[in-house]
């Protein structure tokens, strides 16, 4: 890879800042009207366009979700190209009278690629640390085809010790530009262990194949070669 499609690489990596977020969404069961103890909420302007609940079940101590995303075209701004992200804050609903529930299950996703590059990584990311883990066992059926593989990483970026993880990277495939991702079969976050229970943000960010990094690297280029023109004083 050149330095600047790596620049860029970098400059995808790091996007990430949290978004002003709507007004909370109480997590209840559709059918029985129970409270998860939880509420969501996400920027209705970004990536996310619902988070639905499928069931409470207080017995369980789980709630399970819908997440339906849809990733615009990228920016370029300031020089650097931008990818949306796709972050919901988590946060302890307090008016609900319930206590939160111990863990929050993602069943699956709807997550359309409207973004104009080919994504070759998608990855899921609880952004504060100490505050949840995702439980690799109980996900081991999540099923992120097209993706052939995935990689859990703890909170330092490296391998983790045990079941609990702090990122997933879906990778070694392909979600083309116009196309629908659609991961399933229960992603789990746990929030109670050492008996902690508290906000977090699950972030979800995509990573475009090579040959669209070295698309967007001319593509910078150009502009910036334009933009020296321009500058350019005559003669």
């Amino acid at each position: 890879m050149t330095r600047k499609p790596l620049a860029i690489a970098l400059v995808l990596l790091s996007i990430g800042a949290v978004p002003t977020l709507a007004d909370p969404v109480a997590l209840q069961d559709p059918d029985t009207s129970v409270y998860s103890g939880w509420n969501a909420d996400w920027d209705p302007s970004g990536a996310v366009r619902d988070v639905r609940v499928i069931e409470v079940d207080r017995n369980a101590s789980t709630v399970t979700l819908w997440i339906e995303k849809d990733f615009g075209p990228y920016e370029i701004v300031d020089d650097e190209v931008e990818f949306p992200v796709a972050p919901v804050s988590f946060t302890i609903d307090t008016d609900s009278g319930q206590p939160p529930v111990s863990q929050i299950i993602l069943q699956g996703e709807t997550i359309v690629n409207n973004s104009g590059a080919s994504w070759s990584h998608f990855n899921w990311i609880i952004m504060q640390p100490d505050a949840a883990d995702f439980l690799i066992a109980e996900s081991g059926a999540w099923d992120v085809q097209p993706f052939a593989a995935r990689l859990w990483r703890d909170a330092a970026g490296g391998a983790p010790q045990g079941n609990l993880a702090r990122s997933l990277t879906a990778w070694d495939g392909s979600v083309p530009t116009g196309t629908t991702f659609a991961p399933t079969v229960d992603l789990v976050i746990d929030v109670t262990e050492q008996g902690r229970q508290s906000g977090f943000t699950l972030k979800q960010t995509v990573f475009p194949e090579p040959s669209c990094l070295a698309m967007l690297a001319v593509t910078v280029g150009s502009l910036l070669a334009r933009r020296r023109r321009r500058r350019k004083p005559l003669s």
